[in-house]
């Protein structure tokens, strides 16, 4: 009797301190505030970070602001380049745009087959072959966000113009992947290439261009064979300054003979 009496004070005491946990679940804080350390680092970052609490979930606003950059980011990937603006906006610069495309076909063939997004379409090829000459080729690509493109290759080009004193042809290129910049600058005839082309979009960024050069192109080229500048948006890398910084990057190219890093830079870091 005495057991089943103990057993029975053991329940009561169970569901006495499960109400006490209850009670304090229910009083706790509806909304966390971050700390203000994290609140000062996050003015330096698009990262998510110190987003606060509501219960167990997000507060409303950085909720909705995350939902807002995912279909941003969705819509970037589908998005198409404004040609007619981008061939307007660089005819005024100077240029006579040309147009390629590459083998992917429509943008859902091109999402699905990324090698095809590095092969010229044929009669592109022709094309270009027959405007062969100029010692640049800058491909101005739709990639994973032609959002991007449209926002910020033409001010890139522009200041590219001012500090980078060479021959230059320019392709508005479609469907296109970074290596389609060697094929395009093979059928130029260009012995350096440049490829403006858009990031693949990220929660932080849906409007980020990226910056390829190339010397010397071959249709099997690496990726560890190119110079790369990323981030260049109004919130990341300016066009103005990714410019100055790809025009060094051009001419160590062209004085060295080769882009990226290869087997003999590691050689000379051996030997210094």
């Amino acid at each position: 009797m005495s057991t089943d009496h103990d057993d029975h004070g053991d329940d009561v005491q169970r569901t006495e301190h499960e109400r006490g946990d209850t009670a304090a679940v229910a009083l706790a804080p509806a909304i966390v505030a971050p700390p203000d350390r994290l609140t000062r680092l996050k003015d330096r970052t698009d990262a998510r970070i110190a987003l606060g609490r509501a219960r167990s979930g997000l507060p409303t606003a950085p909720h909705l602001r995350f939902a807002l950059d995912h279909a941003m980011a969705r819509d970037a990937v589908h998005s198409a380049l404004d040609i007619e603006s981008l061939s307007a906006s660089f005819a005024a610069l100077g240029f006579e745009p040309f147009r390629a495309t590459s083998q992917a076909g429509d943008r859902t063939h091109y999402l699905a087959r990324p090698d095809l997004g590095r092969l010229l379409d044929v009669d592109s090829r022709h094309e270009l072959e027959v405007e062969a000459g100029g010692d640049l080729a800058i491909v101005v690509a739709d990639g994973l966000s032609a959002t991007a493109v449209n926002l910020n290759a033409v001010e890139t080009v522009e200041a590219l113009k001012t500090v980078c004193d060479l021959d230059m042809r320019l392709v508005l290129a479609t469907g296109a992947r970074v290596a389609l910049g060697d094929h395009i600058a093979i059928a130029l005839s260009c012995e350096t290439v440049l490829v403006l082309i858009g990031e693949r979009p990220g929660l932080s960024a849906a409007d980020s261009l990226g910056a390829y050069v190339t010397h010397q192109p071959r249709p099997d080229m690496e990726d560890a064979e190119r110079f790369c500048v990323s981030n260049i948006r109004s919130g990341g890398l300016k066009p103005r300054d990714a410019a100055r910084r790809i025009a060094d990057l051009i001419e160590t190219a062209r004085e060295r003979g080769y882009a990226g890093v290869t087997r003999r830079d590691e050689a000379k870091r051996i030997e210094d």
